[in-house]
């Protein structure tokens, strides 16, 4: 490559950050040549020759190289106007046309990988895509999809109806459940809670949303009688007393918590103990709620830390939870959870932390490897309470 070599309006050039452009002109900056070059995007820039490499010839047999001592300049804006007169080459009458060559290139550079590699994407088909959207989906969710799906099936049964739901034309469907709703009872006679039919209103609208039915429960028109028929039945059973049942957890006092370490329910002195501890710390500290939270993590979830003044603590690495799934990225916590150490190591949740990792085996302490494992069948021939198995229940 050289600073003065002679180069053709038209070719194609790329710049050093990637971009791609076309050569207009030539000037120069005190004796110093630049290089005008239009942009893919219209934009005009100046540039040195090292600043660019030569990636093909313009598209035209006919081209004039630009000399430093061209005519005088035209500016751009009347150059592009003449540009396809300048591009042609004055012929005489029976005069053979005349093919003026460029001088010979210097040998250009081999683009770098960086700016010629390729976006690189995963080959996928539809199948693949609707089977990663069924992984994603809440498993309490598709249980509750198949159970009550289970029950519409039954009665539609007994309509001697056999299409799927997402067939049946939305008139016939609507007319279906009402008639479902109105006289849909547990299998023991008992009505539902009003909240489990809003339930099944829901699961119903999902199959159909996934079947791309086209019509909404929830919305449509079309199915204005099933959302008044599905109201007042829950107004009937609100007037029977259901909807009324308090079902949430009471409240751990104190006392509670003080009780069940005095009882031995919690502690350190042994293995089932010791499990108990510490699903009892993950759950007041780092909020897990439900079994299949805790049956989720893994030991890489919490790490042992110190704060500047050497106070120890154990942090939660929050994943997907009940209550935040991952769908919403707003809605995660700004502080992280953590557990601080306490001065009583018997309900201590740094000491149980630790107890807990000294006694399982360190083969089995890798990040990936699940956090609760099971206890050791033969504690008397191993200093370890616990070996290398998934824990799939606890008592």
């Amino acid at each position: 490559m050289s600073l003065n070599e002679n180069l053709t309006r038209g070719q194609k050039v790329r710049l050093v950050g990637g971009q791609m452009g076309v050569i207009k002109g030539k000037t120069d900056n005190f004796g110093f040549p630049l290089w005008e070059i239009q942009l893919e995007g219209g934009k005009l820039v100046t540039e040195a020759r090292y600043r660019f490499d030569i990636i093909s010839e313009p598209d035209r047999t006919v081209t004039h190289p630009l000399e430093h001592d061209s005519p005088p300049h035209v500016p751009d804006e009347l150059l592009y106007l003449f540009e396809p007169e300048l591009n042609e080459v004055d012929k005489t009458p029976n005069e053979a046309p005349v093919n003026v060559s460029a001088p010979p290139q210097a040998p250009t550079q081999k683009p770098s990988s960086k700016a010629s590699k390729p976006r690189q994407f995963v080959p996928v088909d539809e199948s693949t895509v609707e089977q990663f959207v069924k992984d994603q989906e809440n498993q309490g969710t598709a249980r509750k999809n198949i159970s009550d799906m289970r029950t519409l099936t039954q009665f539609l049964q007994q309509k001697n109806e056999k299409r799927e739901i997402y067939k049946i034309p939305p008139e016939e469907l609507n007319s279906l459940l009402c008639q479902y709703f109105f006289s849909v009872r547990k299998t023991d006679g008992e009505e539902y809670e009003p909240s489990s039919l809003r339930g099944m209103m829901c699961s119903f609208d999902r199959i159909l949303r996934s079947n791309d039915y086209g019509y909404e429960l929830s919305k449509s028109v079309e199915f204005a009688k099933t959302r008044d028929v599905l109201t007042a039945k829950q107004i009937a059973l609100k007037k029977m007393g259901k909807g009324n049942g308090d079902k949430r957890a009471e409240t751990l006092t104190d006392d509670d918590i003080e009780a069940m370490f005095k009882t031995g329910q919690l502690g350190l002195s042994n293995p089932t103990t010791l499990l108990h501890t510490l699903w009892f710390f993950n759950t007041i500290y780092f909020g897990l709620r439900g079994v299949t939270e805790h049956y989720q993590m893994t030991w890489g979830d919490v790490q042992l830390c110190k704060d500047s003044k050497s106070q120890e603590y154990l942090q939660m690495n929050e994943r997907n939870t009940k209550t935040r799934t991952g769908a919403n990225l707003k809605n995660t916590r700004e502080i992280p959870q953590r557990a601080w150490a306490t001065t009583d190591q018997t309900k201590c949740p740094v000491a149980a932390y630790k107890l807990y990792k000294s006694k399982r085996p360190t083969k089995y302490s890798k990040p990936e490897d699940p956090f609760y494992i099971q206890e050791n069948n033969n504690p008397d021939k191993s200093a370890l309470w616990f070996k290398a198995q998934e824990l799939v229940s606890i008592n």
